[in-house]
């Protein structure tokens, strides 16, 4: 599997399926850099649950890492006592001691704060709008209205 800190996504080869392409390092600095290279080193899992990265760059609280991720991230950041708390507690700490239900916020967070490990400077993804089933329907009996008219 190709290092998550290349430069370039590979194209998928036999040994390599395309799942697996890394992602570029265009949100990187170099002080995440090499605080990555040191949490990559890590070998066993406790010893990577237990890494907390230093602050870097404008993300100096807990609070400003949760306001760049986006998708209201920002309205648990007063949950967390501290920056040793955020990169820590676990999905079922944050569900039980914490009182974050939404999962899929927990796991966006719990994401976000790996990448973060990893050297990723945080930033908003949007969640893209879905059409609506029924605009779909519609698009289609409008194109057979117009075929039998004859016009397209």
């Amino acid at each position: 599997m190709p290092s998550p800190l290349c430069a370039k996504a590979p194209g998928p080869t036999p040994h390599t399926p395309p799942s697996h392409h890394c992602r570029p390092i265009t949100h990187s600095s170099v002080p995440a850099l090499q605080s990555a290279s040191e949490y990559i080193r890590l070998q066993t899992s406790p010893a990577r649950r237990a890494h907390v990265p230093p602050p870097r760059g404008v993300y100096k609280d807990v609070g400003s890492i949760l306001v760049a991720i986006g998708r209201n991230a920002q309205s648990v950041s007063g949950k967390f006592t501290g920056w040793n708390h955020f990169f820590t507690a676990t999905s079922s700490s944050m569900k039980d001691e914490l009182g974050i239900t939404d999962a899929k916020l927990r796991k966006y967070i719990l994401g976000w704060r790996e990448w973060y490990k990893q050297g990723y400077d945080p930033v908003t993804i949007e969640i893209p709008k879905r059409r609506k089933k029924f605009l779909k329907v519609r698009a289609k009996v409008q194109q057979v209205r117009l075929k039998k008219q004859g016009l397209v």
